[in-house]
Order: C-alpha cells, then sequence, then structure tokens
C-alpha cells in the first residue's frame, strides 16, 4: 500500500517536472500561431506557390521550401553542405544558404557584396517575393521568388526572428 501511495504522488510531480521542461524550451512560443505558421512555411507542410528567380514554369513545393537550403531558430535546415562563407559556413550550420536568425536579419551588416542593411518585415517580404535585399542587390536565381499572403510573410519573419 505504500508503494501505491507513492506513486500515485510521484505522478503530479513528473507532470509538473515535465510541464516546466517544455516551458524552458519555447513550448508556450510554439503555441503562438504566427510561430506555428511560420513553421509550417519554413518547413514546407503549408505551401507556398514559387518560380526560380529566372521566371519559369512554377516550382513543386518539395522544391521551392525553405528547410531545402536554409536552417531558422529550433528549425534545422535539410543538411546540405555551405558552398561560401557568405552562404552559411558558421560551426555546425550544414544549410546551403544562411542559417536564418534574429541576428543575421535584425543587424546592419554587408550582405552579396552590397552595403550593409539590415531586414524588417516588409523587406523580408520584398526579398521573397521579387529577391531583391535590403540595400536593393538582386539575389541570385537559385533563391525562389514566392507568391506569399501579408499574414504568410508576417508568420516567417516571425519564425525568423523568434531565437527559439
Amino acid at each position: 500500500m505504500i508503494r501505491l501511495s507513492h506513486a500515485a504522488h510521484a505522478r503530479p510531480v513528473l507532470g509538473a517536472l515535465v510541464a516546466g521542461c517544455l516551458w524552458g524550451l519555447g513550448a508556450p512560443a510554439l503555441a503562438n500561431p504566427a510561430l506555428q505558421q511560420g513553421r509550417a512555411l519554413f518547413l514546407g507542410s503549408e505551401a507556398m506557390p514559387a518560380r526560380s528567380g529566372t521566371g519559369g514554369p512554377a516550382l513543386p513545393a518539395s522544391a521551392s521550401r525553405c528547410s531545402n537550403c536554409h536552417s531558422a531558430p529550433g528549425v534545422p535546415g535539410l543538411g546540405r553542405a555551405p558552398v561560401t562563407p557568405d552562404a552559411g559556413s558558421a560551426a555546425g550550420n550544414t544549410s546551403f544558404g544562411p542559417a536564418l536568425n534574429s541576428a543575421l536579419m535584425l543587424n546592419a551588416q554587408p550582405r552579396r557584396g552590397g552595403p550593409s542593411s539590415r531586414y524588417d518585415a516588409p523587406a523580408l517580404c520584398r526579398l521573397l517575393r521579387q529577391g531583391i535585399d535590403p540595400a536593393g542587390v538582386v539575389l541570385a536565381a537559385a533563391m525562389p521568388r514566392y507568391v506569399l499572403s501579408d499574414a504568410q510573410c508576417l508568420a516567417l519573419w516571425t519564425l525568423l526572428t523568434s531565437d527559439l
């Protein structure tokens, strides 16, 4: 009987411990609908129609998801090796493109040979839709051009600046 009583008291304590760990890992942040949508867009489970930077036919969703080339806060890339120091060769990053996070987005820094610039939500939307970065530099054709709503763009912005 003592063991049963002891086990019954252990369950609530264990539950509280697990809840505390999840809180520390950002579980409340994951409850944010914009963050959830941003993650779904980034991973490709919510489609974003896209074309290559040269125009051409629409790309299949599996070819245009962000995670094919980038990692993001709490979302690893799919393992492509970096090709240049400018393309995310920081220690531990195995993305083809730069790791997308608040430091990259919000800090002024030279990009693609252009002047120092930083992103805000409208600048990210312009980059995704038109392939033009905040300094006016046109991205390479390898970066898809997306057809996405303002809400989708804001959801991606929320994910990329979340630092989960």
